[in-house]
Parts: structure tokens; C-alpha cells; sequence
């Protein structure tokens, strides 16, 4: 009875850590659909987009500004055209293509990115 018991406690411990949950402390949970282009990346042709405006954007690197957003960052694969019709710090709105891949940060491909 013993053991059964420890093993009951272990499961509930081991299914609350285990519970995800994206609530950032702005509330409620971040739809990806607007943000602000924290990073652009030549190389991949991406975009690093957070929830929240970062301060001291140009003084940051991306490990801190990962810290800073998360969980609410995402990086948005673009075409070149879409690369260059943002800048770092612009406050964006994002259509997303397919599905996101929710790793941290996220994932997803861009349908369509116009400025706010």
C-alpha cells in the first residue's frame, strides 16, 4: 500500500512539472500575430519577433533578449523581400503560414508581415 501510494505521489508531482503553460506575465496567451522584430538574421532570412518592445535593443544579444521574451519569442522564416520591409525594433503584425513548431523560441514560416 506503501508503494503504491509513493508511486501515485511521484506520478502527480511528475504531471504537474510537466504542464505547459505560455502565460506571460503581460496575460493571457502571446497568438504570435503581433510583435516586435527583435533580430534579423541575413544568413536564414529570419526574423526574431517577441511580444514585448525591448529596451536597449541595440545593446543586447540575442541570448539576453531570449531571456528577457521568454516564452514569447518566435523566430519567422521570410522571404527577402518581406526581410526587408522590417527593421529591428519595428512593431509588426504577422500572418503565419502552416503551423508553429513551439520549441522556445518558436518556430514558423511568415504568409504575410506588414508594419503596425
Amino acid at each position: 500500500m506503501k508503494r503504491l501510494s509513493f508511486i501515485l505521489f511521484v506520478i502527480l508531482i511528475l504531471g504537474a512539472g510537466c504542464s505547459a503553460n505560455h502565460e506571460s506575465e503581460s496575460g493571457g496567451v502571446w497568438n504570435y500575430q503581433e510583435g516586435y522584430v527583435a533580430v534579423k538574421d541575413e544568413a536564414n532570412s529570419q526574423l526574431l519577433v517577441v511580444r514585448e518592445k525591448v529596451a536597449n535593443l541595440e545593446n543586447k544579444k540575442i541570448e539576453q533578449i531570449l531571456e528577457e521574451a521568454e516564452p514569447d519569442a518566435v523566430w519567422l522564416k521570410v522571404t527577402k523581400k518581406q526581410y526587408g520591409s522590417v527593421n529591428e525594433g519595428d512593431h509588426v503584425k504577422v500572418s503565419i503560414q502552416g503551423g508553429i513548431d513551439q520549441s522556445y523560441p518558436a518556430q514558423a514560416a511568415v504568409d504575410s508581415i506588414e508594419k503596425k
